[in-house]
């Protein structure tokens, strides 16, 4: 059974693959060489690799769907070798490629790609993106989503039993609470007793109204601090649209001696700081379901807030997070983890065993293959 796999955002596509081929399933791998950030290339799940060295069955790629309408050879070969396999694993946008192969491909969407995609209309040339992108949505053999995005698959008039949900793993060899001077130094540095870590992007709705919650987690923290008196710093990256937004903020709340801003990392020093936080904070409007830094932090073993909606038919059993939406329920939560270490503990390794019961990547795997499997007909 030999795979092609492309598109997709971060190193979810890299992950996947790698561990496909640790169970001897032949995958190729395709990157867009002119990447988003650096935090798409596999260099920054993997530091021992370099671009310059990549693993034989990782290939850049550089195309462009209007150089392929114009008929260029580059993307005519690209096109080519994208067909050479047994089935396309097509996450997000790639759809489209693998819709003009003869192959059948599983779409996997990663969020944007099905909420707000296909139903562009603002100009002739997002409305062909958007044709396209419903076009290779529908034209796929298998459709991977997350609970809310049926919703999307209605609105494309795609129903019955062509999707079913999608499944991520971790490497929780890796993924796990690592010992470091690191939390004793930002302790004694900033004078604190409790870190707070929100790796999230910043993201309060524009341009792509993509939204995070940022907002209603830097009122809360304020709240927080106000209310208990309690010495807490909270640790943002500095990554996305609206991170001038959030200093607004912060400043106008006169937060700015309890917040640390951090340049995006890689993985490594990643778990890290996972490693030295009392608390993980992901994101609270969409409610769709567990993304990568939430399955992260809680295969590090740390207590993580984020907002989930409507998901019990997703999860076999409920995962072992702080379900929080509005300020004030997050307020309540820090309160309570703050004032019982045992408690934290206690949510921090129900999270990893949670994680290693279901998302560890020996588990996720033979998922991935059951469904090509199915797909194939083997």
């Amino acid at each position: 059974m030999k795979i092609n796999m492309c598109g997709g955002v971060l190193t979810m596509p890299y992950n996947l693959a790698k561990h496909l081929r640790n169970k001897n399933i032949d995958v190729k791998l395709f990157v867009d060489s002119n990447m988003i950030d650096e935090s798409y290339s596999p260099v920054w799940e993997d530091e021992e690799l370099n671009e310059d060295g990549l693993p034989f069955w990782i290939e850049k790629q550089n195309v462009s769907l209007p150089r392929f309408f114009m008929g260029f050879s580059n993307e005519r070969n690209f096109l080519r070798r994208l067909n050479d396999c047994d089935l396309i694993h097509a996450h997000g946008e790639a759809s489209i490629w693998a819709s003009f192969t003869r192959k059948p491909y599983v779409f996997q969407s990663y969020g944007f790609d099905l909420d707000s995609m296909p139903f562009y209309d603002s100009s002739v040339r997002l409305r062909v993106l958007s044709f396209l992108q419903r076009r290779g949505i529908r034209k796929a053999s298998e459709i991977l989503i997350l609970p809310y995005q049926t919703i999307a698959l209605e609105r494309l008039g795609i129903l019955g039993d062509k999707y079913s949900y999608l499944y991520c793993g971790i490497d929780t060899d890796r993924y796990k609470r690592i010992k470091s001077q690191l939390g004793e130094d930002i302790r004694r540095k900033f004078n604190v007793d409790f870190i707070f870590f929100h790796p999230t992007r910043h993201e309060w709705g524009s341009p792509k109204k993509i939204d995070k919650g940022n907002d209603k987690l830097i009122l809360a923290f304020s709240k927080f601090l106000k209310i208990t008196q309690k010495k807490a710093l909270l640790i943002f990256i500095e990554k996305g649209n609206d991170i001038t937004r959030s200093k607004e903020l912060i400043n106008k709340l006169d937060l700015q001696n309890n917040i640390l801003w951090l340049k995006p990392m890689n993985k490594k020093s990643l778990i890290k700081y996972y490693s030295i936080s009392d608390i993980v904070l992901d994101q609270f409007v969409g409610g769709g379901g567990l993304g990568q830094i939430a399955l992260e932090s809680m295969a590090v073993g740390v207590p993580t807030f984020i907002y989930l909606k409507k998901c019990e038919d997703y999860f076999e059993e409920l995962p072992s997070v702080i379900n929080v939406f509005s300020s004030d329920d997050m307020v309540s939560e820090m309160i309570k983890l703050t004032d019982n270490k045992d408690y934290r503990i206690s949510i921090g390794n129900k999270s990893r065993e949670w994680i290693l019961k279901y998302h560890d990547w020996d588990v996720v795997a033979d998922k991935y293959i059951s469904l090509y499997e199915k797909i194939l007909g083997l």
